[in-house]
């Protein structure tokens, strides 16, 4: 970030992203703040997440494993991050994923629908966004 022009490039935090990267989301929301652009808004299953860097699991394997969580299932601190965010002022646009490649033919049981409404359902009950 610090070799470019601000006014050029800006940032698209991926939490899930980020987090699975060993980076830590609400640091680098401090540290970047007013270089975010827009958000994707992403949890990770830290047991998954675990056996993926023990094993060295390549990212399409961890995909299929179905690494990425519902939004406050999984491993990434939203509460700290959303304060921040609000500390922060920002006004940019957040984008809620579910990265679950070929997930419901793994999990017929898996409904992409209710997979965004408990994302939904934790945004607005729990971090009142």
């Amino acid at each position: 970030m610090d070799m470019t022009d601000p006014e050029l490039v800006g940032l698209c935090l991926d939490t899930g992203h980020y987090h699975y990267g060993g980076g830590d989301v609400v640091a680098a929301t401090r540290q970047y703040a007013d270089r975010i652009w827009y958000l994707h808004i992403k949890d990770v299953w830290p047991d998954k997440l675990e056996q993926v860097r023990r094993e060295r699991i390549h990212m399409r394997q961890a995909w299929a494993m179905d690494i990425f969580a519902e939004l406050g299932r999984g491993a990434v601190d939203f509460p700290a991050f959303f304060d921040v965010l609000r500390q922060q002022g920002y006004q940019g646009w957040m984008i809620v994923e579910q990265d679950s490649v070929g997930r419901l033919q793994r999990d017929p049981g898996w409904s992409p629908v209710e997979s965004a409404r408990q994302s939904r359902d934790y945004i607005r009950d729990v971090l009142k966004v």
